[in-house]
C-alpha cells in the first residue's frame, strides 16, 4: 500500500521532582501500548496549542511548555493507517505542582482506556516504549539533562 496521507502528533515529556517520566498506557484500535501523553493535531492548531488541548482532554491537566526536545526525523509508517505518514514532535513540559494524575482508567467519550504512571527515567530503556519516535525523544531528552 503506498502513503496518501500524513498526519502530525504532538507529546509532552513531563518529569517530576522524583525524575520519574509521566507515560501513559492506552487501549487503541485493539492494541496496548505505553507511550507519552499526547495526540493528533487538529487542522487550525499549531503543535503547542495541541499539546495545551490534549492535556486537557485527557487528564483536565493545565500544562506549561518548556522546550521543544525533539522533531521525527526519520519515516514512520503509522502502525493504526498503513497508508499515512506520521510526523511528530515532543516538548519538555510542566505542570502544577502537586497535581495528582490519576492511575486508573478514565471514562471519558475520548479516551475511555487510559491510564497514567510515573516511570523512573533512569530505567526507561531505548525499546521502552511501543513508537520509536517516542524512544527517540527520550532518548534525546536524556542528552540534555
Amino acid at each position: 500500500m503506498s502513503i496518501t496521507r500524513f498526519t502530525v502528533r504532538v507529546y509532552g515529556l513531563l518529569l517530576n521532582e522524583k525524575q520519574q517520566l509521566l507515560v501513559t498506557d492506552e487501549l487503541f484500535d485493539n492494541q496496548y501500548l505505553t507511550k507519552l501523553p499526547g495526540g493528533g493535531v487538529e487542522f487550525g492548531e499549531g503543535t503547542i496549542d495541541a499539546l495545551h488541548r490534549e492535556f486537557d482532554e485527557e487528564c483536565a491537566c493545565p500544562i506549561e511548555v518548556l522546550t521543544h526536545i525533539y522533531t521525527t526525523d526519520f519515516f514512520i509508517q503509522s502502525i493504526f493507517s498503513p497508508n499515512t505518514q506520521v510526523l511528530c514532535v515532543y516538548y519538555r513540559i510542566q505542570a502544577p505542582p502537586n497535581f495528582v494524575f490519576l492511575n486508573k482508567p478514565l471514562a471519558t467519550h475520548l479516551l475511555p482506556q487510559i491510564v497514567f504512571r510515573w516511570v523512573d527515567i533512569s530505567t526507561i530503556n531505548p525499546h521502552f516504549f511501543r513508537l520509536e519516535s517516542d524512544n527517540r525523544a527520550v532518548q534525546t531528552l536524556l542528552q540534555q539533562m
